[in-house]
């Protein structure tokens, strides 16, 4: 099978697990997207939730990529000694003992960041099933270099990791066994390196956002929608979301508040694609529908802005079975609550990931791309190129690129302002977990 198949087959793969329509046992269901070409694709066997999930809050709410927390320092000199020649550019780390992609990461409070779950394959055997993994480790900032912690009870394929406030992380999102999906969470504490079991969620989530609140509440917005509440250790039901599916992407705006966008259409057989976008108010605990995205998207990054707005950045639209990737994005603004468009990215993007920088800039990495095709095609391959958006200028420019092609990784913002890009899938004989990890400068 040639690398272009396998390929197309990944990303089929995950834009199918984004709208929650994978089975166990690997099934897909009737709303998954397929090929839009005249050949079989090949989509991998696999038992897990292996969509491309992008909701990326400045809170450590988000699973995909972390930024530091909107009410947290994040200027603290724990870096390793910064090379001021290196700026704007990336360079390899440590790699991680468990290749994986569609993982979670979180910020520790001493620096670390935790790495947990995702899918897996063997890099030496390319034709191997991918499977949920329920491996953890921990990057340590001064070292560079990942090791190995205590794994979770059961193999999590799309979870969420979400620092607390007091410095523990809670993992959630449906785990694997044997006779399907189970509604566990658990809880990781960075003082002993282990996880222990935390509350059921009221709902099987196998797609979710979790977001952390400004009052250290955890909102997981998925089947349904419910709030942890740390002081009483369990979580509370909240009234549903209005239109969005579960595979939305979220983001914690500088107000407190909650904006949610996009995601596949529920029950949509021909892989259709949500504009809308809603805002929790969390002194209600209910979504209100406001202003919708100029483009429907899915997989795509929503990355809360300093200077109170979201970035949304790429993602795809499903027509019939095909799939368009976008280059375009835009900025809402919550005082008007509308989006209105910014420059076109680079590059088109769908399964990237986005960072929070200090400086208020937004670095987007990575990603499956049609280049800047128009028309739905289905011809895509991972990129390692990167590029940064200004919000002063509603701009973006291209910066250094990674040494991997990946997408579905991870970006963490460390104390002191580097950017920890982790796994993701590369195209290395053929589409693969990749082991590798870069820093980059700002």
């Amino acid at each position: 099978m040639s690398n272009r198949v396998l390929w197309r087959a990944l990303l089929i793969l995950l834009a199918a697990a984004a709208a929650g329509c994978t089975e166990p046992g690997g099934r897909s269901g009737p709303d998954a997207p397929t090929g839009g070409d005249a050949s079989p694709v090949d989509v991998p066997d696999s038992t897990v939730e292996a969509g491309s999930d992008a909701a990326n809050d400045a809170d450590l709410a988000d699973a995909t990529t972390v930024d530091a927390p909107i009410d947290a320092p994040i200027d603290a000199p724990m870096d390793a000694t910064i090379d001021a020649s290196a700026s704007g550019q990336f360079r390899t780390v440590g790699a991680l003992a468990q290749p994986r992609l569609q993982h979670a990461a979180a910020l520790l409070p001493d620096g670390r960041v935790l790495v947990v779950g995702g899918i897996v394959r063997d890099l030496t055997d390319p034709e191997a099933t991918w499977r949920p993994t329920a491996h953890a480790e921990v990057f340590d900032p001064t070292t560079e270099l990942f090791s190995a912690v205590a794994p979770m009870a059961l193999p999590r394929s799309r979870p969420r990791a979400t620092a607390l406030a007091d410095g523990r992380v809670l993992v959630t999102g449906a785990a694997t066994v044997t006779t399907g999906f189970v509604a566990t969470t658990e809880i990781f504490d960075p003082a002993t390196n282990t996880f222990v079991a935390g509350p059921d969620n009221l709902a099987v989530h196998r797609v979710h956002t979790a977001t952390r609140l400004a009052d250290g509440r955890v909102l997981v917005a998925g089947e349904s929608v419910e709030v942890f509440v740390p002081a009483s250790g369990n979580f509370q039901p909240l009234p549903p979301l209005n239109l969005l599916s579960p595979s939305h992407e979220a983001a914690r705006l500088a107000n407190g508040r909650v904006l949610a966008s996009g995601g596949p259409h529920q029950g949509s057989s021909g892989g259709g694609t949500r504009d809308d976008a809603e805002e929790l108010d969390p002194a209600t605990g209910v979504f209100a529908v406001t202003g919708s995205m100029a483009t429907p998207r899915a997989s795509h990054q929503l990355t809360a802005l300093a200077g109170g707005g979201a970035l949304a950045t790429g993602g795809y639209l499903g027509l019939g079975g095909a799939i368009e990737i976008f280059a375009t994005a835009e900025v809402y603004d919550p005082t008007t609550r509308a989006f209105t468009p910014a420059s076109m990215m680079t590059t088109s993007r769908t399964s990237h990931a986005a960072a929070l920088l200090v400086d208020g800039r937004v670095l987007v990495t990575g990603g499956s791309s049609d280049g800047m095709g128009t028309a739905p095609d289905n011809m895509f391959a991972t990129v390692a190129t990167a590029e940064l958006f200004d919000p002063s200028t509603r701009t973006f420019s291209p910066t250094g690129t990674m040494a991997t092609p990946r997408a579905g990784h991870t970006t963490t913002r460390l104390q002191g302002g580097r950017v920890l890009v982790v796994g993701g899938a590369a195209v290395l004989g053929g589409p693969v977990a990749s082991p590798s990890a870069e820093v980059y400068q700002p």
